[in-house]
């Protein structure tokens, strides 16, 4: 948002920005699902396919958002829109929201429910 408002970055560059938001991402959140799964199941003795959820969810709700905080306020800066609106609550209702789709929909598929 920083960088939009003092034009350094403009919404063309939101496929460069998306790329290297998803490579920390990614890299960020394997690692937090790692120490998370060695966690789950040596410390607390939760069951391989919980702990399988839970590090998946947590996988895939660190890339979503990272992805989303980085294209909304672009999006916004395209229509017209001051990006700094999509600055907080915004951002954050919509990942809540949809990490919670994401985590109930991995684990109806992996849990079989």
């Amino acid at each position: 948002i920083r960088g939009m408002a003092v034009g350094e970055l403009r919404p063309h560059d939101l496929p460069r920005i998306l790329w290297r938001e998803c490579r920390v991402a990614l890299l960020c959140g394997l690692t937090l699902a790692l120490c998370n799964f060695v966690k789950l199941l040596v410390l607390d003795r939760v069951g391989l396919m919980v702990a399988a959820v839970v590090c998946l969810t947590l996988v895939v709700t660190v890339v979503l958002s990272q992805l989303l905080g980085a294209a909304l306020p672009a999006l916004a800066e395209k229509i017209g829109i001051d990006p700094a609106v999509m600055a907080s609550p915004l951002i954050t209702t919509i990942v809540d929201t949809t990490t919670l789709l994401v985590y109930f929909n991995i684990a109806r598929v992996l849990l079989h429910l």
